[in-house]
């Protein structure tokens, strides 16, 4: 019995310094005999393949997601492109005027599609983003704008007064005032 005791010690021990290494190992401590450090080549590879999953995910976004994500996904791979010293500038700018023509192309389309749908606040939202767009990418029209907000105005006014000529029909529709009825004219249950 007296050997028990330990023998306890030197397995709590043994534990802890388990218990240790693999905690030190989870967290990334150092160790002793770790794997030499990354050399400056290791870390431009990495660097440079980072770089072309960026534009990889970039190419999808074009293809997949709307413009907002292929935007994000631009700048991303223009950062990883410059951290890595491969960013191509005519490149950036050929696929940023390619997803913002694209972005003018739909928003003249949704602008159509709401006026037609009479949804005003939705076409309005279409004609600025259009504008801030072809102001982006330097081929902002006004007078091309101001026709559209035009055709904006009448849409909105030929629906108020539309509105407003349907109140009036309905209002002259409407049969005169009834007499109201009164107790007189209703005779008493029995």
């Amino acid at each position: 019995m007296a050997g028990r005791p330990g023998r306890l010690i030197m397995r709590r021990f043994a534990i802890t310094v388990a218990a240790l290494l693999l905690w030190s190992g989870a967290f990334g401590l150092p160790r002793a005999a770790a794997t030499p450090p990354d050399t400056a080549a290791s870390r431009q590879k990495e660097l440079e393949s980072a770089a072309r999953r960026s534009f990889r995910r970039l190419q999808q976004d074009i293809k997949r997601n709307g413009f907002y994500n292929a935007r994000a996904a631009l700048n991303i791979w223009r950062c990883d492109a410059i951290e890595a010293g491969t960013f191509d500038a005519a490149l950036f700018e050929q696929i940023k005027r390619k997803l913002y023509q694209s972005s003018i192309e739909k928003n003249r389309a949704c602008f159509n599609e709401y006026l037609l749908r009479k949804s005003f606040r939705d076409a309005k939202m279409c004609l600025e983003i259009w504008r801030l767009h072809a102001q982006e990418i330097g081929v902002f029209d006004a007078s091309r704008y101001e026709g559209m907000r035009k055709q904006l105005q009448m849409a909105i006014t030929r629906a108020r007064s539309g509105a407003a000529g349907k109140k009036a029909t309905a209002l002259k529709s409407r049969p005169k005032s009834v007499k109201k009825s009164t107790a007189a004219d209703h005779p008493p249950n029995p």
